[in-house]
């Protein structure tokens, strides 16, 4: 049964001065489902949608490229799921500033940079010592998943989700809406619980694949509502809310698959269709590989090349030159040793976190006599 609990802005002090009401939830192992037919249903059609998105993401460029341009579509997502107005191209300003990676995200094109750094594995964007410890360092100042959750909640996360009963998409699914539920009216929770869903739902085994989950909700706010409100009564749960809840996820997770499996099919497409005429076949491998990189997030500065790529400094600057010289990219400041610059693709890739409207859930249609 979930707890109401009062705390103060510094949990140090004795005095509570202006203290914030939270709700400590259920815990997801806690939580006694019994999936009923749509539920069943909806998961069915998620995994396939799921299966559909691991193929587009082995070819034609496995591993790191796809999973940064999965990256860039879940975190511009987030936050516009969220209901912020943010530009593509603040996003692109905030990513390549130098000191992103040591300072909590000050505005919402600051908050989706850090969670593609994240997503994509960089070093310094995202706490990686705990399960949710990258929620406070990667959001803004204020609003952060209660203290008291995510002590309760690490405890035993890491256990459950790779050995849980049941579907890792449910396992994964439940602990997102666990996490919502401690603060069910806040965008930086809500931003905090679907950030973490990608990282679940490999953990779990559901997915070979990151699925950005909160591109299935940008334009369903009333679905992530009855979500994130599904587990935040100090009297417990009804088990017929949590599966509602459960099931207008997974149709998240079906939109959100597919969609993104037509984006990175269609960033392929992008990439070849520019280059294969002229340079394509041409070019060394490593060449390629680093203009993947560039189509697949908003700018990437030669330190983000080399840490995603993890080629030499050599490699990195020749590769760019390369690019440069064949005008399929433009670089700002001088490629020559340890030089800072920033390099984006030309034109430049956009994701469109909107085509999840366009994607109905197969799921949710009626069911025809």
């Amino acid at each position: 049964m979930g707890r109401t609990i009062a705390i103060s802005a510094n949990p140090l002090l004795d005095v509570v001065e202006g203290a914030d009401t939270y709700v400590v939830p259920e815990l997801p192992w806690d939580i006694v489902v019994d999936l009923d037919d749509a539920v069943e249903s909806a998961l069915e059609a998620a995994s396939r949608a799921v299966g559909r998105l691991e193929g587009a993401c082995r070819w034609p460029a496995p591993g790191h490229p796809s999973t940064c341009a999965l990256a860039s579509l879940e975190a511009w997502s987030c936050v516009r799921a969220a209901g912020r107005e943010v530009s593509w191209g603040d996003v692109g300003r905030a990513f390549e500033s130098p000191h992103l990676a040591y300072r909590r995200g000050r505005s919402d094109a600051e908050i989706a940079a850090r969670l593609i750094g994240f997503h994509s594995g960089l070093e310094g964007m995202a706490d990686r010592s705990g399960a949710t410890g990258f929620v406070a360092n990667a959001l803004r100042e204020g609003e952060f998943v209660s203290p008291h959750f995510r002590s309760a909640l690490e405890r035993g996360l890491d256990e459950w989700i790779l050995n849980g009963p049941g579907s890792g998409l449910v396992r994964s699914i439940l602990i997102m809406m666990s996490m919502a539920a401690s603060m069910p009216e806040s965008a930086n929770v809500a931003m905090a619980s679907r950030a973490l869903f990608p990282w679940l739902v490999v953990s779990s085994r559901a997915s070979d694949v990151m699925v950005p989950i909160s591109a299935g909700f940008v334009g369903f706010g009333d679905d992530w509502d009855c979500i994130s409100w599904a587990l935040s009564g100090p009297d417990g749960y009804d088990p017929d809310t949590v599966n509602r809840a459960i099931e207008l996820a997974l149709r998240a997770v079906e939109r959100a698959s597919l969609a993104a499996a037509i984006e990175i099919e269609a960033l392929a497409y992008r990439s070849r269709d520019k280059a294969i005429a002229t340079w394509w076949d041409s070019t060394l491998p490593s060449v390629r590989y680093i203009y993947y990189f560039t189509n697949a997030l908003p700018c990437v500065t030669r330190e983000q090349l080399q840490a995603l790529s993890g080629f030499s400094l050599r490699t990195v600057n020749t590769a760019v030159r390369t690019l440069e010289g064949l005008g399929v990219v433009s670089v700002d400041g001088q490629v020559r040793g340890r030089s800072d610059y920033v390099v984006r693709c030309h034109p430049r890739w956009r994701p469109y976190p909107e085509a999840a409207q366009y994607h109905q859930s197969l799921s949710a249609l009626p069911v025809e006599p």
